[in-house]
């Protein structure tokens, strides 16, 4: 009977099970706010993939504008632009953004 009575009875909660929460709204902080590295990655990879000129354009316009304050990024995405039938030129200056951007 007592098990009857106990699936009946409604929960109540003790005041010492409350668990202390704090609710942190942080949606309107973009990631530069919180401190979060921008990844990328993505792009690296597409461009060192896909050498035709619109795939190229669109993930070096990505690039570009993540990397905006970065001067050896920008020179070098300008550099395989120029050069996307020299692979030695391209790959040498992909390198030279891949190890610049691993540094973050």
């Amino acid at each position: 009977m007592d098990h009857i009575q106990s699936l009946t009875k409604p929960n109540t909660i003790e005041e010492d099970q409350l668990i202390e929460s704090e609710y942190i709204d942080d949606l309107d902080e973009s990631p530069e706010d919180r401190n979060l590295p921008i990844s990328c990655q993505y792009e690296l990879g597409k461009i060192a993939t896909n050498r035709d000129i619109l795939n190229f354009n669109f993930f070096a316009n990505s690039l570009r504008t993540k990397c905006a304050n970065n001067q050896i990024v920008i020179s070098e995405l300008k550099h395989m632009e120029n050069n996307l039938n020299n692979d030695i030129e391209y790959y040498t200056a992909y390198k030279l953004i891949y190890t610049e951007l691993g540094r973050y």
